[in-house]
């Protein structure tokens, strides 16, 4: 949602500057997954994984920031020797850009957004309130008070789109309450003869023949508690890591550069 904020405005302003969009939008994509991981709330399955495992605000942030801080850095220090720094027109004084006026519709309800925003990320941090009563009860508050047409609001809601994932999920918590993952859990052991390792990669491949077919947080919901479980905390999060680093030097290593090349020169090349 927020790369699709933000990669229009990026062009227009790339467009103006007569300068390339290109760095700025990888790099808008790469620090955005990296702010939806840093958080509880930055992405739908650390919100499931968060709720399934008891975790507070603060423990998630506490694991998870450092790392992201970190990558964050190597990040930047790529980019800056991929791209290399450059001074479009504006930054030399030779470009001007004459920025549209902007005028907002409803300045009282941004306002208002704002405060109700605030005070939910306070009592999502410091009380014991679920999530997803928070947002709940803050969608309330300013459809009552926010002085737009409630009629107006409401007929923007896609109730399809919220049946569906309501359904769903109830879907998923049926699965989970009929003994369906014990039974997965005693397979899993049995065929990989418990060993971990084993174990974490049949857990990984039906986890990614699940996600052809379901929600992400919903298998998030699934599988996490079954891994966790069965394997432990620290086999598992050693595990992904190792995995997300043999995906980074594979990629490094065997991936092939597709910048200035056509659709044909990279079909080619497979």
């Amino acid at each position: 949602a927020v790369i699709t904020l933000v990669v229009p405005v990026t062009l227009s302003v790339a467009r103006a500057l007569g300068t390339s969009a290109l760095p700025f939008i990888v790099a808008e994509v790469m620090v955005g997954t990296l702010g939806g991981t840093s958080t509880m709330i930055g992405d739908l399955p650390n919100m499931m994984i968060s709720a399934e495992l008891k975790l507070p605000f603060y423990a998630f942030l506490q694991y998870l920031l450092p790392i992201c801080l970190i990558n964050l850095v190597t990040l930047l220090g790529c980019f800056l020797w991929w791209f290399g720094v450059s001074t479009p027109g504006v930054m030399t004084g030779q470009m001007r850009i004459t920025l549209p006026e902007v005028t907002i519709q409803h300045p009282r309800a941004l306002k208002l957004c704002g405060i109700v925003f605030l005070h939910w990320i306070v009592l999502f941090m410091f009380s014991a309130i679920p999530a997803g009563i928070l947002a709940l009860a803050s969608s309330l508050i300013l459809l009552l008070i926010c002085g737009i047409d409630r009629k107006e609001i409401i007929r923007g809601v896609h109730y399809e789109d919220t049946a569906f994932f309501i359904l769903f999920f109830v879907f998923v918590g049926g699965i989970a309450c009929s003994g369906l993952l014990n039974t997965l859990s005693q397979a899993v052991s049995f065929v990989s003869g418990s060993h971990p390792l084993l174990q974490c990669l049949l857990l990984m491949w039906a986890a990614a023949g699940a996600s052809m077919m379901l929600n992400s947080g919903a298998i998030s919901v699934l599988f996490f508690p079954l891994v966790f479980n069965r394997i432990g905390k620290t086999t598992t999060s050693a595990f992904l890591a190792a995995m997300a680093l043999a995906q980074a030097l594979f990629t490094w290593r065997f991936v092939p550069e597709t910048k200035g090349k056509t659709l044909e020169e990279i079909e080619e090349h497979w």
